[in-house]
């Protein structure tokens, strides 16, 4: 509506002025008179009306473009409380949040079609801004500060998002996936992410005695971004080794430092880093750089300065035989 607005009265505006012109062009051409055309002044009526006008112009636009941002039909929530989804960005990732229906996620973010969400952008460090190109516009994410925006999606498919505000060196791969569903496979995504796995201490449990643990194939996720090129040494140090063991892996997890940043449900509760309870239901790792898939988490795990410079997770010198583990761990996490 606003556009039409806009656009209806620059057109009466550029009609007026070509009339004008046009008038004035023929009233006062050049009639082969000598001397200076006459040089009184316009009556002053005049000079007051082009001013008042233009002013009432500018009055009404103003007041048309507030009235569109936070009136009643605006479109944007008016509510800055209870939002359908909460995304944080970080340095350089997201973290999504269904606080209405108790989901997490990161550098994924689902929804239904056909359906909109009022959702709040945080920044947990720098100003980032969201950026789904298939959702419209930019929205700036400042520390401090919560913006609200509302989203709609109405075809159902994958879409790349992107922070569009340079963030730090690695702002070209803090990559975001929009997964549009439908409104049953959205419900079905939602119950699977519910699913708490077993504790550590369950799984370490279930493992008897000089024993190993079988290892529960991963779900294939299909590549949606283009991955760096392969890199063969990780995947070649766990070459001839046996499957990871899934009780070991866990162990590992609550041991090391791992539950410190990363949350599993659960598990483990921080939130510094991703949220790993479905880590191996998702289609990406480090927010776009790789493809999730077995040989990417190896290589991630091994040394993700290598992967991802400047991300704030370190290299913890896993052995090879510990990574393998700590792998079949989390290709339980679906």
């Amino acid at each position: 509506m606003l556009t039409l607005w806009v656009f209806g009265i620059c057109a009466l505006i550029f009609l007026v002025v070509v009339v004008w012109v046009g008038y004035s062009v023929v009233r006062f051409r050049h009639r082969g008179e000598e001397g200076e055309p006459d040089q009184r002044q316009i009556n002053k009526n005049y000079e007051i009306a082009w001013t008042i006008i233009p002013t009432l112009i500018c009055v009404l636009l103003g007041w048309l473009t507030v009235e569109s941002m936070f009136g009643p039909r605006s479109g944007e929530p008016l509510r800055t409380e209870d939002p359908d989804i909460i995304i944080t960005g970080a340095q350089w990732w997201w973290d999504i949040r269904y606080p209405k229906l108790g989901v997490v996620a990161a550098n994924e973010l689902h929804l239904p079609v056909g359906r909109p969400f009022v959702v709040q952008l945080s920044s947990n460090d720098v100003i980032h801004t969201f950026w789904i190109p298939d959702l419209g516009r930019k929205q700036q994410m400042i520390p401090g500060h919560d913006n609200f925006i509302t989203i709609q999606e109405d075809m159902i498919g994958t879409f790349l998002g992107a922070c569009a505000q340079y963030c730090g060196n690695q702002h070209a791969w803090m990559r975001l996936l929009l997964v549009a569903q439908s409104p049953a496979d959205f419900d079905a995504w939602v119950a699977q992410q519910k699913v708490v796995h077993p504790a550590p201490v369950a799984l370490a449990s279930a493992a008897a005695p000089g024993k190993t643990a079988p290892v529960p194939q991963p779900i294939p996720v299909n590549a949606v971004l283009q991955a760096h090129p392969e890199d063969s040494h990780a995947a070649d140090e766990v070459a001839g080794m046996p499957a990871g063991n899934v009780a070991r892996g866990a162990r590992i997890y609550q041991q090391q430092t791992c539950g410190n940043c990363h949350a599993i449900e659960g598990v483990s509760s921080a939130r510094f880093a991703p949220d790993l309870s479905h880590v191996a239901s998702r289609a990406t790792l480090g927010a776009g750089v790789l493809e999730n898939n077995k040989k990417n988490l190896i290589r991630w795990i091994r040394d993700p300065q290598a992967v991802k410079p400047g991300c704030n997770m370190p290299n913890f010198q896993f052995t090879a035989e510990q990574t393998n583990d700590l792998v079949a761990y989390l290709e339980t996490l679906q």
